[in-house]
């Protein structure tokens, strides 16, 4: 079984990972957030850039989630590209 990156916290995010285009750390909701992952900014606690409301606002890997979930069109409207 291969093992998943540990999702980032606060705590331990490097601010520049929250740079580029795009970036390496993304916010997304637990629960029914909808599957979608937002540009995240770490003011008052980690927010997403659209201004996006939802519950338990959790920063991780966008490389470990990607594959099922997609980019918010708002924090990303000229899609993601590698």
């Amino acid at each position: 079984m291969r093992s998943r990156p540990e999702p980032a916290t606060d705590a331990d995010v490097d601010p520049e990972r929250l740079r580029g285009d795009p970036p390496a750390i993304v916010l997304t909701y637990t629960g029914s957030g909808g599957g979608v992952y937002h540009r995240a900014m770490l003011w008052d606690g980690p927010r997403p850039r659209c201004g996006q409301h939802g519950r338990n606002p959790t920063l991780k890997e966008r490389a470990a989630i990607e594959s099922h979930y997609r980019a918010c069109r708002r924090c990303f409207p000229d899609g993601v590209d590698e």
